[in-house]
């Protein structure tokens, strides 16, 4: 029953929760866990193990451990703290017809900025779901994901058809306290698509 504020789980392999839906019992079901668990905001993740955490349609935080994690917020506008490890924004296609694909704008508090093959910590945010007849040629990206810089942050925007009429341009997902660019991110291999 949800009764007001915010629901927060700890756990860092068994934790169970008497009357909500389902017991956690192994690092694999972290994810389905939240998904399932329709008044719960908060998902932690810790210890070291390679975890998924993956949010609802509420906005939730999501904090990973120090292991390499996907964390996947759904609909709702969603906060992320990566801590260690090269974790994985994940944006999935969970409405076709709308411009962030179903996922609502979120926020990376702590995202690590740097090259994957070489800096251990670096994150990367995996928009491969959302893009409508992208080719995989880097040139013509710029037509679906931009990315500009305001007070410290760095806000990602998407066009899910690049230059088609169906979609226009959306804030999607906004870096707090980095300065970067596109040809940084798609050079330190930190955006999948």
């Amino acid at each position: 029953m949800d009764l007001g504020g915010h629901d927060k789980i700890i756990s860092s392999v068994n934790y169970s929760l008497v009357g909500l839906y389902q017991t956690v019992n192994d690092p694999t079901t972290v994810d389905s866990f939240l998904e399932s668990g329709r008044y719960v905001e908060d998902l932690e993740l810790v210890g070291s193990a390679h975890l998924n955490a993956t949010g609802n349609a509420l906005d939730n935080l999501l904090t990973g451990n120090s292991g390499n994690n996907v964390l996947n917020g759904r609909e709702g506008n969603d906060t992320y703290i990566t801590n260690e490890g090269t974790d994985t924004i994940l944006f999935q296609l969970l409405n076709s017809q709308d411009a962030t694909g179903g996922n609502g704008h979120d926020t990376v508090l702590d995202f690590t900025l740097g090259d994957i093959r070489t800096n251990l910590q670096a994150d990367k945010i995996d928009l491969s779901e959302l893009l409508i007849d992208y080719s995989k040629d880097v040139s013509a990206l710029a037509k679906f994901i931009t990315v500009e810089q305001d007070a410290g942050n760095t806000t990602i925007s998407l066009d899910r058809d690049g230059e088609g009429t169906m979609f226009n341009s959306v804030s999607l997902l906004t870096l707090n306290q980095v300065n970067t660019t596109l040809d940084e991110l798609l050079n330190n291999q930190q955006i999948i698509v």
